[in-house]
């Protein structure tokens, strides 16, 4: 899970699996880039902008299948590692 939180999203297949929003649920490509707040996607050549507070993402890591809770990844990426402990203390409350 260490991995997946710390990690790099740029380059990874992402699926929106869930969201406040229904018309973004359902979405999937290739992230192309990130921002604190948002992910963006390239799905069938197209970029969309996917805010990360509202949706859940089912996230490809080699054979591997996550789903996280894009609040629980809302930081920059150069900042993420530095609020790991907040994330898995926050990620042990949701349990």
């Amino acid at each position: 899970m260490f991995e997946l939180i710390a990690g790099e999203f740029l380059g990874r297949e992402i699926t929106v699996v869930e969201s406040t929003n229904p018309t973004i649920e359902g979405i999937r490509g290739c992230v192309v880039n990130e921002t604190k707040n948002m992910f963006l996607i390239d799905s069938n050549g197209r970029v969309i902008k996917v805010p990360k507070s509202i949706c859940r993402f089912s996230i490809n890591m080699g054979e591997r299948k996550f789903v996280v809770d894009g609040k629980f990844i809302c930081y920059r990426p150069e900042n993420r590692l530095k609020e790991i402990r907040r994330i898995t203390k926050s990620m042990r409350k949701v349990k």
